[in-house]
């Protein structure tokens, strides 16, 4: 079963909070409009795994308080604030929330590193009746077709990837083989789009957990040469180009009243 990242040396997401916040793409709109649908209260939602809030400054447009939690000191302190928000360092399986609380709890790109037996048990601990749970992630990221799109692929599948932890097959496989107990409810087909440059991309890689382990491997240069070939056939710095990102839902209603 999947565990948890602590702040240990070894967790990639624990100092790197900055680069989080600068590079990694946000969700759009439709994500949480889709989201509220299912819920039949909109007082409390909480976002666990957080990160730098992309999804918790999303949901403060549509509940009156988002309780936002993440395991790493680092993310919390770069995190969008807003004033209904409050931010917490905890764990998923150790939220510190009292019994029946949230009527929405979301895990956006965090899931697959946690030990899901215990965070189910901890989501249904607090969740209110009828509340709502949505487990999501947004799979690999699609350049438009051409040369560029070609050289990242092979990129990512070839050059960079024997770097990834074993977690992140979930994230390729668009979260089909992450457990989930619960009786799915439908949910939209959604996407994340954004014009990025090559140096928005390159931000974005560098967050990469593959990228990490990487450096501490020895390959970085491997690596950074292998970018270097993308660069050069991206079409210049001032040129942008849409990359999209699928996004996944897992969704279903907790503690259903008798």
């Amino acid at each position: 079963m999947n565990t948890e990242y602590k702040n240990t040396p070894d967790n990639p997401f624990t100092n790197d909070g900055a680069g989080y916040a600068l590079s990694r793409p946000t969700y759009p709109g439709t994500l949480v409009q889709a989201l509220s649908k299912h819920c039949t209260e909109h007082k409390v939602a909480v976002d666990i795994g957080c990160g730098t809030g992309q999804l918790s400054s999303l949901l403060a447009e549509a509940f009156e308080h988002v309780i936002a939690l993440d395991s790493s000191l680092s993310q919390l302190n770069h995190a969008t604030q807003c004033h209904n928000i409050t931010y917490r360092q905890a764990f998923a399986d150790d939220t510190g929330l009292e019994d029946q609380y949230a009527d929405l709890i979301t895990v956006a790109q965090a899931a697959h590193w946690f030990d899901l037996d215990r965070f189910y048990k901890e989501a249904q601990r607090i969740a209110k009746p009828n509340s709502t749970l949505a487990i999501i992630s947004y799979g690999v990221p699609l350049l438009e077709d051409g040369e560029v799109a070609q050289r990242f692929e092979q990129f990512y599948w070839q050059d960079i990837h024997r770097f990834w932890p074993k977690e992140r097959r979930h994230v390729e496989d668009n979260y089909l083989s992450l457990s989930f107990p619960f009786t799915e409810l439908p949910f939209p087909n959604l996407k994340i789009e954004r014009h990025w440059s090559f140096k928005d991309l390159a931000g974005y890689i560098a967050t990469w957990s593959a990228m990490k382990k990487a450096s501490s491997a020895g390959a970085e240069q491997a690596m950074l040469a292998a970018l270097g070939e993308i660069e050069a056939i991206w079409g210049g710095s001032e040129v942008k180009r849409l990359i999209s990102w699928p996004i996944n839902c897992k969704v279903a209603q907790l503690n259903p009243k008798d």
